[in-house]
């Protein structure tokens, strides 16, 4: 048992050097041969903020988060799609990936400091209307969405300038229009960027102190009625 372990682990190593290594680095922190390069700098797994996420702020992701990460890719990103890798090879990267979430000083693996917590729940998708994107409109004026995203919806905010991640790099707000979601366009993805927000990004969760599901649900509605404006 104990050999067969070793070998999947090695495997795995193996697969993640091949596919991941190059972007991420071999210890997972972002600084791969192709990190400088890149307009959206690589995840660093040791810094624990992952950003595509079903778990409230600050929780780390689920496997099956992971998983559809590695498996969808991060469109506007350098990140693509491993769907062409068997499910066995997308689950051994999850397994890899968490292993090299570790801090820079040695410390704990993230993901046994901070556990995934519960999944965010998420109502049914209530039927479009123009109550509803009327809605959107009004919450996305009154969350003042526009000081990053612009007015339109372009990314082009009077705060966007101004934009850094956790490690103080500019980083550009989404431009809605264009309909390059991190997550995809899926309206579920959507629902969850606001929920749970980007770990690591100025963009906060909007929780149930702050939204209730169905305002959330009005919101991407809105989002979404902005794509190719």
């Amino acid at each position: 048992m104990a050999l067969a372990v070793a070998a999947r682990a090695q495997a795995a190593d193996s697969l993640y050097g091949r596919q991941c290594a190059f972007c991420h680095g071999i210890a997972g922190r972002g600084d791969g041969p192709a990190a400088s390069h890149l307009r959206v700098a690589p995840a660093d797994f040791s810094a624990g903020n992952f950003k595509l996420r079903s778990t409230p702020s600050g929780a780390m992701p689920t496997d099956d988060d992971l998983f559809g990460t590695i498996s969808r890719g991060i469109p506007g990103s350098g990140m693509p799609s491993f769907a062409t890798l068997t499910r066995e090879e997308r689950q051994s990267l999850v397994r890899t990936v968490k292993d090299l979430s570790r801090p820079r000083e040695g410390g704990e693996n993230y993901f046994r400091s901070r556990p995934s917590g519960p999944v965010v729940a998420m109502p049914p998708r209530p039927p479009a209307s123009a109550a509803l994107l009327a809605e959107g409109a009004k919450l996305y004026r009154e969350l003042a969405c526009a000081s990053c995203h612009g007015e339109e919806g372009r990314g082009d905010g009077r705060s966007a300038p101004e934009l850094k991640d956790y490690a103080g790099r500019p980083i550009s707000p989404t431009d809605f229009t264009l309909g390059v979601f991190l997550g995809g366009a899926d309206p579920k993805q959507l629902y969850l960027r606001l929920a749970t927000g980007l770990n690591g990004t100025p963009m906060a969760e909007y929780g149930n102190d702050v939204l209730r599901p169905e305002d959330r649900w009005a919101l991407v509605d809105y989002l979404l009625s902005l794509v190719g404006r």
